[in-house]
């Protein structure tokens, strides 16, 4: 891919601004060097920051960048379904000035994120080296959740506690945290009820699928499922623990990462 300045923000017709990419190491905030580098960009799960992939991927080799991948939009009051175009568009724009091979990991609501956003990379004439999804069933076999979510902000963040882990104490703790938390995660809900395939054919790019042994939002199967969606290799990995993986399921993850760069 070109060299470029890869965290500046694309730009759609209309003006509007999309998201982009953020440095989550030095050797991410280093790039545009020239040299050639790996870049891991991670797509978070709903409600989550990027910087939560620094505590994840703690382990990676130096010769890794690390990225996070932003959602950001200036226009929240737009329909969910019409921020996935804009939102899709400026990750892949951004990746594509890196310098260097991509690997794209999202974890639950990030999991069609960074499959969308390889599919609009690969339609670009792009080339991305692996796909890596975890939390989250295949985009046609996904279920609808029985009984929805509460309407109040901070009656969700109990709830999401509650059903998947992962919220931490501080904010749960924390009525006027939960609040302003359960507002941008009610914003990512809605983002991710909204979701509709966009890509009509299987991708020619290496698929790795995760699912938590014990994940009530991921049913094995359905994970499973993922295999459809690539014409190249395909592998499926089950790791300890739930939907948010413990310390051990990260480091697996981590592994699993490393292991295409010797």
């Amino acid at each position: 891919m070109p060299e470029q300045q890869p965290h500046a923000e694309d730009t759609a017709g209309q003006g509007e601004t999309l998201p982009a990419l953020v440095p989550l190491d030095p050797s991410a905030a280093a790039t545009g060097s020239g040299e050639a580098r790996r870049h891991l960009v991670c797509f978070p799960h709903a409600g989550a920051m990027p910087a939560t992939y620094l505590t994840w991927f703690r382990g990676m080799d130096d010769r890794t960048a690390l990225w996070g991948a932003l959602r950001n939009s200036v226009s929240p009051t737009a329909p969910p379904a019409e921020r996935w175009e804009p939102a899709v568009r400026g990750a892949a724009g951004a990746i594509a000035r890196l310098p260097g091979t991509v690997l794209l990991y999202g974890h639950s609501m990030g999991a069609v994120l960074a499959y969308e956003t390889a599919a609009e990379l690969l339609a670009r004439g792009e080339a991305v080296e692996h796909l890596v999804v975890s939390g989250r069933e295949a985009p046609h076999a996904a279920r609808e959740r029985e009984g929805g979510w509460p309407t109040d902000p901070v009656s969700l963040v109990h709830a999401v506690d509650a059903a998947y882990g992962g919220i931490p104490p501080e904010i749960t703790e924390s009525r006027e945290l939960a609040q302003v938390f359960g507002a941008d995660l009610q914003e990512d809900l809605a983002l991710h009820d909204a979701y509709t395939p966009r890509a009509a054919q299987p991708l020619p790019v290496r698929l790795t699928a995760l699912v938590g042994e014990h994940d009530p939002a991921a049913d094995p199967a359905a994970v499973r499922e993922w295999q459809r969606h690539t014409s190249r290799e395909f592998t499926c990995v089950t790791l300890p623990g739930g939907h948010m993986p413990p310390a051990e399921g990260r480091q697996r993850i981590v592994e699993l990462l490393r292991g295409d760069h010797p």
